[in-house]
């Protein structure tokens, strides 16, 4: 359990989790809702993702006293974590978006 702890913090101390989680629920709910229209009008998801992370990440680096490397680490790890792990998430839930 003391490993798990000490990963735990060393983590921690590069990502911030709350920075995490809201850009990658926002980035997944504009997706989800306006996916279609996007495609429609030949804009990448990949831009989205982006524009949101950054409008996201200037409250958290002003108010949050956040620093930036700490921001751009967590918005990589985010992404990657997107790719990997939750796009087999997203087709065990939702089937028919194969």
């Amino acid at each position: 359990m003391e490993m798990i702890n000490d990963l735990w913090e060393s983590i921690n101390g590069y990502v911030n989790i709350p920075y995490l989680f809201t850009f990658m629920l926002l980035s997944y709910a504009v997706k989800s809702n306006f996916g279609d229209w996007l495609k429609a009008n030949n804009f990448k998801t990949v831009y989205v993702v982006l524009i949101l992370a950054t409008i996201i990440a200037v409250p958290y680096a002003l108010l949050a006293e956040v620093g930036w490397s700490e921001l751009l680490f967590t918005y990589t790890l985010g992404t990657s974590l997107h790719e990997l792990f939750f796009k087999v998430i997203e087709t065990k839930l939702n089937p028919k978006k194969r």
